[in-house]
């Protein structure tokens, strides 16, 4: 059962993330002709309600280097493409099972920002899955630190590897709690790689987090524990829009 979970939530994120930024090609062309950038952006992040650019704008590393500093890349990045996204297995004291996914998306191409969310719920025992995707444009003023969104009531916050989610789909409604049970892992080594087709990216994950909340399914407010997966990305990703992935997970042991 856990296999399905993962590949049931797996797969629902790739493909709305694909609609997603093929909604950015404004002309309809399928090749993605005319997208400009998904890589550095070409205006800084501009709060929602500001009158104008802060006076420094930030940009993309000319020389990007292989070095991740926690917790301030947490934050968002001054690449256009970037995401904060969870997975992971519930299970209640019944022996109920669930899988979710939460992501949070931030895009910027052609002058304009998008926050994107995704909630998805995956309904074991009536084989049953249910997913939804907020948007919104802007980007509130971030925090001081780490993370703290909330796209259309969809939010997401934390910081040093203790995460709180809430999503709603449906009749389903998760409150959960994350904390990281191993340490933060870099990608590629030391959390940078150059894609050999072009383009760059910024990758670390946090394998095993220990989840604890509630899950209303209908009238009935449930317990749950069990186990997610953390991941944050961001980077030069205009190739790789343009060219398309497949993605999947597996996890042979759930805690």
């Amino acid at each position: 059962m856990e296999s399905q979970t993962d590949l049931s939530v797996t797969l629902w994120e790739g493909a709305a993330f694909y609609v997603a930024v093929k909604a950015y090609n404004r002309d309809g062309n399928s090749d993605y002709s005319n997208i400009e950038q998904f890589g550095c952006r070409s205006q800084p992040l501009k709060p929602t309600g500001a009158d104008k650019a802060p006076a420094t704008p930030p940009s993309c590393l000319e020389t990007p280097q292989g070095v991740i500093n926690l917790p301030a890349d947490e934050m968002p990045h001054s690449e256009a493409g970037e995401w904060w996204y969870w997975t992971g297995h519930l299970q209640t004291q019944q022996g109920r099972w669930f899988g979710f996914e939460q992501t949070i998306f931030l895009v910027q191409m052609r002058g304009m920002t998008m926050q994107m969310a995704h909630h998805a719920i995956t309904d074991i025992e009536d084989s049953t899955f249910h997913h939804t995707v907020k948007t919104q444009f802007g980007v509130p003023s971030p925090p001081d630190s780490s993370f703290n969104w909330n796209v259309n009531g969809l939010t997401a916050k934390g910081s040093g590897g203790t995460d709180y989610l809430h999503g709603e789909v449906d009749n389903y409604v998760l409150d959960l709690k994350l904390e990281a049970k191993k340490p933060v892992v870099f990608q590629h080594g030391d959390g940078y790689s150059d894609y050999s087709f072009g383009g760059y990216t910024y990758y670390y994950s946090y394998e095993r987090m220990a989840a604890e909340g509630t899950l209303k399914v209908g009238d009935e407010a449930l317990t749950v524990t069990g186990s997610g997966w953390f991941d944050h990305q961001w980077g030069d990703l205009t190739t790789v829009a343009r060219l398309g992935w497949d993605w999947f997970a597996i996890r042979n042991h759930v805690i």
